[in-house]
């Protein structure tokens, strides 16, 4: 299953007011959630100056109505280090690799403004807003999840990626992201796996988590997302694109099938 389409059409199925692009890198998703949700705010956030640099030169982002920040969200705030893999940032690698965990290979560490969820949306809590999350950080999730504090109760939805072994320095496992969400009352809704190239025991899954309130509410769409993130995989042969493609390839080509599917 393709969990971005199915992910895509949950939240234009069931809108949110406010959605955080959490290790955004380009900025690609955040422009697939503007079409999906045309009236929430969407903030995207890029730790990676690099990245973040690249970002800012891009016009669609104040087209779209897409807020950026450079901070790192974590468990904590003041400032972090941050490990940037050494790459070509011009194009062709893959940009999203870097962490606030070392080990991901050859990287240049520097400084950056860190925050919580709970601290930048501290104006939301008691308002009832509404909120889903898209969590890619290179081993880093379950500390956004835990600045998140009673931010999570306004949680609907949230996308996070988990390895099954830690890949970095200091990660913790997929088993304890899995273990704090379903202890806040979230349910895993779907899920989908793609080995790490060279190693067949160790895979990279990105998972849909589904608050108890949004299920109170009435979660709207299920079926038909997963009819739509089905006919994505089908179409774009994921299974045959795994095994051949890197991962930053077989990324983008899900990404474009994705986009085609919002519509």
């Amino acid at each position: 299953m393709n969990l971005t389409t199915f992910f895509l059409k949950l939240i234009a199925a069931n809108p949110v007011e406010v959605i955080c692009d959490v290790g955004s890198m380009d900025g690609s998703q955040a422009k697939l959630f503007r079409r999906a949700c045309p009236s929430a705010r969407i903030v995207a956030f890029e730790a990676n100056p690099r990245n973040f640099e690249l970002m800012k030169q891009d016009p669609d982002f104040r087209t779209d109505r897409i807020e950026l920040s450079p901070l790192a969200v974590s468990n904590k705030k003041g400032e972090t280090v941050f490990f940037v893999d050494v790459k070509d940032y011009s194009g062709g690698q893959n940009r999203g690799t870097s962490s606030l965990f070392p080990g991901g290979g050859t990287a240049e560490e520097v400084t950056v403004g860190c925050t919580t969820l709970a601290d930048l949306f501290a104006g939301e809590l008691g308002r009832q807003t509404t909120f889903a999350l898209w969590i890619d950080v290179e081993g880093a999730g379950i500390e956004v999840l835990e600045g998140a504090g009673t931010l999570l109760e306004s949680v609907r939805l949230i996308h996070i990626e988990v390895e099954s072994a830690p890949l970095r320095q200091g990660q913790r496992s997929q088993e304890a992201v899995h273990s704090f969400l379903t202890g806040k009352g979230f349910e895993l809704l779907a899920e989908e796996q793609f080995p790490i190239r060279g190693d067949s025991k160790t895979f990279v899954a990105n998972r849909v988590y589904v608050s108890a309130q949004a299920r109170r509410d009435g979660l709207r769409g299920v079926g038909a997302a997963r009819f739509w993130a089905q006919l994505v995989e089908t179409l774009a042969i994921q299974s045959v694109l795994c095994r051949i493609l890197p991962k930053r390839a077989y990324m983008a080509c899900k990404s474009l099938y994705a986009r085609w599917v919002a519509g």
